[in-house]
């Protein structure tokens, strides 16, 4: 049995003409550093509402250090880390306990260690 393959060929406007490629989007350089969100508005306003300003300055941070990491579980948070937000280490003691105490965060902490921290949603 002989098959006719011509019979089977497109002609004419049946052809698929090529697409032309797209430009590929050019890659967007971060320069600066950000926090990552989203950062739920309720619980940023419990934050932001605790007495003095070191409790929202470490919220920020706890959630730009998650951001980082890509979880919002087990964060080391370093007085380091805070410095750069203005928080003190003093100061950080009572914030994160501010937020702990507001049920923003649970807090696991051992002496000589840095406080490991888990972000509970709201």
């Amino acid at each position: 049995m002989e098959h006719d393959l011509e019979a089977f060929r497109l002609h004419g406007s049946h052809h698929p003409q090529p697409q032309p490629k797209l430009p590929a989007k050019p890659k967007r350089k971060q320069t600066e550093p950000f926090v990552k969100g989203p950062i739920p508005l309720g619980w940023l306003q419990r934050a932001a509402k605790l007495p003095g300003k070191a409790p929202l300055l470490t919220a920020l941070t706890l959630f730009y250090l998650a951001g980082l990491k890509r979880t919002r579980r087990g964060i080391r948070l370093s007085a380091k880390q805070l410095g750069k937000f203005g928080v003190g280490r003093r100061n950080s003691y009572d914030a994160l306990s501010a937020l702990e105490t507001a049920g923003l965060v649970s807090v696991k902490r051992k002496v000589g260690r840095l406080p490991i921290v888990d972000i509970l949603s709201e």
